[in-house]
């Protein structure tokens, strides 16, 4: 009986502050114009790529998607000989 009495104590009192502090909101903050803080960032840029192959994906005979491969070529990195 106890334990009854703890539940609608618990209920109660959940309902109670829902009551008091439901219309309670936080305070919008205005915007800050701070553009002078923006910087662009802009990605890498894209380097040559070579196809090398191209393959079908083959699961139990039947033709899944293709595996390309692609090297990286660069004409101006030095390689030996």
């Amino acid at each position: 009986m106890a334990y009854r009495y703890k539940f609608y104590f618990v209920i109660l009192s959940i309902i109670g502050s829902l009551l008091i502090y439901g219309p309670v909101r936080a305070q919008e903050r205005p915007l800050s114009d701070n553009s002078a803080e923006q910087q662009m960032v802009t990605g890498p840029e894209q380097h040559p790529m070579r196809l090398v192959s191209f393959d079908p994906w083959v699961v139990e005979g039947e033709v899944k998607g293709v595996v390309a491969t692609y090297v990286y070529d660069d004409v101006a990195t030095e390689r030996p000989g």
